[in-house]
């Protein structure tokens, strides 16, 4: 599938948009709800290595990467930098090298 230049633009400005990463934050507390079951159908072992698209602040994959520890990887990407601080952030407090 090919993505219009405009379109993806307008992607990238919604989500690096303030008020859009501000809500975020709040929106976030939702998609937790779902981690443990995303967790549990993934049945990640340690050791692996995990490509988050799309990772927002950073939840799923730094309970992921509790997962694959002590020698797995967790990369997490978003369109969003804001939100790859808050992840980094997060990442940092949890204490994960990944």
């Amino acid at each position: 599938m090919t993505v219009e230049p405009a379109a993806n633009a307008a992607e990238h400005r919604r989500w690096n948009d303030t008020r859009w990463t501000s809500a975020w934050l709040r929106r976030e507390q939702l998609t937790e709800t779902v981690t443990g079951f995303v967790l549990a159908h993934l049945a990640l072992r340690p050791g692996e290595r995990v490509l988050e698209i799309g990772s927002g602040g950073g939840g799923l994959s730094t309970a992921a990467a509790a997962r694959v520890a002590p020698d797995g990887v967790v990369v997490g990407v978003d369109i969003s930098a804001r939100l790859v601080q808050v992840a980094e952030a997060a990442r940092r407090q949890h204490g994960s090298p990944t």
